[in-house]
Order: structure tokens, then C-alpha cells, then sequence
């Protein structure tokens, strides 16, 4: 996502296995590490991701449409067709909390990112 749109909205972090599919491929290991209104911070894993259509579906959820916006090594940022209620939001990051320590690390990477440093640096 734009550096904009990524700030248009609270973020906030969790840890959730989700399914990704791209056109007919399936990708059945990838987590969701964050989550907005707007879209998410997808770790693929080793799967092959391109930029374009992509659907997100979580444990009990129906799943989210969106854009693939942005890749950078394992991380994919994804911008929901139609943003999401926020009282969804709020229960999908009841659910799946994340790891503090866990968390903070991966913060830095995104923040990393977005101001054109690699990842790496940081990790």
C-alpha cells in the first residue's frame, strides 16, 4: 500500500494462519500479521506472490478480496476491495493477538520499508 493509505487507517497486529488464492492457485500457509479496515500485512512464506487480484480467507471468516500492492522478500501488503466493519476488525484481532516482542520486530521492518531501507537492517 501507498505510504497514505497505510496511514488512513489504525493498524493493528495479530497473528493468524490465513489461506491466500491467486486466480487458481492456492497458497494454504501464508499469516496474516496485521490488520485494517483497508487491508493487511500477509507473510507468504515461500510462495510465489505477484502484484494484482488476491483472496485472504482467515479461520471462520468469509473471505477478503483485495490487491496484492506491495512485495518485499516473505511480506505482501494487501488493499481490500471493500473495507471492512470495524467491529470485524475488532473481533478478527480479539482472536488472533500477537506476540509482543514478535510484533515490535516486525514494526520496525514495515517502518523500514516504507522509508526505502531493506528489511534486513533492521532483523
Amino acid at each position: 500500500m501507498y505510504a497514505e493509505e497505510k496511514r488512513a487507517e489504525s493498524r493493528y497486529e495479530l497473528s493468524s494462519k490465513a489461506r491466500l488464492r491467486q486466480g487458481k492457485v492456492r497458497y494454504p500457509d501464508a499469516i496474516v500479521l496485521d490488520l485494517s479496515q483497508g487491508g493487511c500485512l500477509i507473510d507468504h512464506g515461500h510462495f510465489h506472490l505477484t502484484l494484482g487480484t488476491i483472496t485472504v480467507k482467515l479461520p471462520g471468516f468469509e473471505a477478503f478480496t483485495g490487491l496484492v500492492r506491495w512485495i518485499e522478500g516473505q511480506t505482501a501488503g494487501v488493499w481490500f476491495d471493500r473495507p471492512l466493519h470495524p467491529a470485524i476488525v475488532d473481533h478478527i484481532t480479539g482472536l488472533f493477538p500477537r506476540e509482543r516482542s514478535m510484533a515490535r520486530a516486525n514494526t520496525m521492518a514495515s517502518h523500514a520499508c516504507l522509508q526505502g531501507r531493506p528489511r534486513s537492517v533492521l532483523l
